[in-house]
């Protein structure tokens, strides 16, 4: 694994699919280094809402955690509210926003067995005119290079191909 460099962005993309305690401390680290705003995306509890129950989404406590608990400016934290079905058509939705406000680089933090599908997601729909830096957190034990000897890094590997593959074939947003 290489050593993360700081670098400043007009976004710091954070999927909901990237869950997990180890992305939160990548993402600290890259909020306090002047990358925001911060865009959580996220998949509406439509069940549980229909039914009067408030839960809290994955988004709203992720935010709750990097403003309460991380110290991230609030006002450099935007939660995306439409429902989003995969990666992609999460890359759809900040497309929206990093057109209208001109955003010319975007740090994605996701798990390491996650960034080269999500890379190739948000390449795929943001093209040449906006950068797309794929940051895994340094935190995650994913091991790309020997990921048959452990059953989570296994497992993870056979979770991510078919994405991956699906993507190549141009399916997904």
């Amino acid at each position: 694994m290489r050593p993360h460099r700081r670098m400043s962005c007009t976004c710091l993309a954070v999927p909901a699919w990237t869950a997990g305690w180890r992305r939160w401390r990548s993402i600290k680290r890259a909020a306090h280094a002047g990358s925001s705003p911060a865009c959580g995306t996220e998949r509406a509890e439509a069940v549980l809402a229909s039914q009067g129950i408030i839960v809290p989404t994955t988004a709203d406590m992720a935010r709750t955690l990097m403003v309460d608990h991380l110290g991230v400016p609030a006002d450099a934290v935007e939660v995306l509210r439409d429902p989003m079905d995969n990666t992609a058509h999460e890359a759809v939705m900040i497309e929206a926003r990093a057109r209208r406000d001109g955003w010319t680089r975007i740090v994605v933090i996701t798990t390491r067995a996650a960034t080269r599908r999500a890379g190739y997601a948000f390449r795929r729909v943001l093209g040449d005119d906006i950068q797309i830096v794929m940051r895994d957190t340094r935190y995650d034990d994913y091991d790309a290079v020997w990921w048959w000897r452990t059953r989570g890094d296994f497992r993870q590997t056979f979770i991510e191909f078919p994405k991956l593959m699906a993507y190549w074939l141009g399916l997904g947003a």
